[in-house]
């Protein structure tokens, strides 16, 4: 075992410490209190936003660290990012075991084929918060190339009423 991938497991047993519960079960501080899903949502009419759809989700263990960006980073983004985007930090990269944890950048930004046959269902990724910043979230940039940590910036989805 490499001393990063020893280097990961203990991140990811210091990061659960700021969680509600701990991933051995146990008490956390409860700072970070905004939980992240990732939903793949299916539409099984070929088009988004029309007819049944069936979601699947990778709820993130624990909870990362979810904020507001900054005035400071909003100004540094060169326009990428806005006023109430979300900064979701702290998320530990993969590696092996024993035991094996963190996440992979497909399991954080998932990629699917651009061009599909007429008629096959199409899929939409989007992130679910809960907690204080609860909402539906677009993916505005990923960055997946530091070793010990990935980072997501998140911005507000505008859903209309008839859409879930």
């Amino acid at each position: 075992m490499s001393l990063r991938t020893s280097l990961l497991r203990t991140a990811l047993i210091v990061r659960s410490l700021a969680a509600p519960t701990t991933i051995s079960g146990g008490t956390g501080l409860d700072v970070w209190i905004n939980s992240l899903t990732v939903v793949t949502r299916t539409w099984w009419s070929g088009r988004v936003g029309d007819g049944d759809y069936e979601d699947a989700g990778l709820t993130l263990s624990p909870n990362p660290d979810v904020r507001e960006v900054s005035s400071r980073e909003i100004a540094s983004s060169g326009g990428l990012y806005k006023p109430k985007d979300l900064r979701v930090g702290h998320i530990t990269p993969y590696h092996a075991g024993p035991p094996a944890g963190g996440y992979t950048p497909e399991q954080l930004a998932p990629t699917f084929a651009a061009v599909r046959p007429r008629g096959e269902p199409v899929r939409e990724v989007f992130y679910r918060v809960e907690g204080p910043l609860a909402g539906e979230y677009e993916r505005v940039e990923g960055r997946f190339g530091e070793p010990f940590e990935y980072v997501l910036v998140l911005r507000r989805l505008n859903r209309s009423a008839s859409r879930p």
